[in-house]
């Protein structure tokens, strides 16, 4: 692969406000060189403080946010925590009116702490959108927090990272071949990558049998996710080989 040249590197300095530098990704207990670079942004967002003591009616505020949650799922006899867990996220992020009453009752600094991992991948996203819409119609891709590789095949990324799940005796082009299928079939783009994991976004997620049939793949590619999805309410799908 090429270098990424240097006034490419100038224009994501500009647009990110940091300095990059080459990236060198960890495996195997060792640090090695890439073609890559990399803009890390180092602790754009603190963890907030804890409030010392949690206000009394804390309690009370989340068990209606819970209600909320579960009184606008299907019902089901069994509870589903991926599909509940979901739920509360979609909340959070529609802002809806009485969640936001029941998070007003709730101190400032909790908010602030509950709401940092929503903040931080939000502004993460933001960010690597950005140096993709720079970099649209170049031969480069961008992924993760935030590389820049030479190539624009983003399959490539995997090759790049050895992603790998040899735990299992699966290679990274049984990954890669895997994830051409969905790609074809529900349109699949890499946010992040790994030694051994994977994550990405599809296009059009899949619903019903549809659903079903691209949970069965995902667990035979996958064995840790230790039951096959059923439903991708987020489109995000997150692959790991432990």
């Amino acid at each position: 692969m090429d270098k990424i040249p240097s006034e490419v590197i100038d224009q994501i300095n500009h647009l990110l406000g940091i300095q990059g530098k080459p990236y060198r990704r960890f495996a195997n207990g060792e640090w090695v060189d890439t073609d890559c670079y990399q803009w890390h942004q180092p602790r754009a967002l603190e963890w907030p403080e804890p409030p010392l003591e949690l206000p009394s009616d804390l309690k009370e505020a989340m068990e209606r946010i819970s209600k909320i949650a579960g009184s606008e799922m299907p019902s089901s006899e069994e509870f589903d925590i991926d599909s509940y867990s979901a739920r509360i996220r979609e909340l959070f992020e529609e802002e809806n009116d009485e969640v936001k009453a029941s998070l007003e009752s709730i101190s400032p600094e909790l908010v602030e702490l509950v709401d940092y991992p929503l903040r931080k991948r939000k502004q993460w996203r933001s960010r690597l959108e950005a140096v993709r819409k720079l970099l649209e119609e170049s031969p480069y891709v961008a992924y993760g927090d935030v590389i820049v590789a030479p190539t624009n095949d983003q399959f490539n990324i995997l090759r790049i990272e050895e992603t790998n799940g040899n735990n299992y005796e699966i290679d990274t082009e049984d990954i890669i071949s895997a994830l051409r299928t969905i790609h074809d079939e529900h349109g699949a783009t890499i946010l992040t990558a790994g030694f051994d994991n994977v994550s990405f976004e599809i296009e059009r997620p899949p619903i019903g049998d549809q659903a079903t049939l691209l949970g069965k793949s995902l667990i035979q590619l996958c064995p840790d996710l230790f039951e096959p999805p059923k439903e991708f309410p987020e489109g995000i799908v997150a692959l790991w080989w432990d």
